[in-house]
């Protein structure tokens, strides 16, 4: 089979860790490399799941400030425990 090569650009930091994992499992990083484009190929899908971020906001909205979050998520565990107990009755 014929082979060509490919570049990735990426950090430093992101492929001296990325070698140290792949060198714990006894793999190259080429090698661990070439299985996840084989995998891409073969399922034709990214062999791990991916989901966009959370809004970090929706449960408290966007605070103005660190003491602002935490009164947000201070009133929301008062609020909750009010409603927990009214359903205890």
């Amino acid at each position: 089979m014929k082979k060509i090569q490919i570049s990735v650009t990426t950090t430093p930091e992101a492929k001296d860790m990325a070698t140290k994992v792949t060198n714990k499992l006894g793999l190259s990083l080429s090698t661990a490399l070439n299985m996840c484009i084989n995998q891409i190929a073969m399922q034709q899908r990214l062999p791990y799941s991916t989901a966009l971020p959370r809004n970090p906001y929706a449960k408290y909205g966007k605070p103005t400030s660190t003491n602002d979050l935490k009164k947000r998520i201070m009133n929301s565990k008062t609020s909750n425990k009010k409603h927990h107990l009214d359903y205890e009755h």
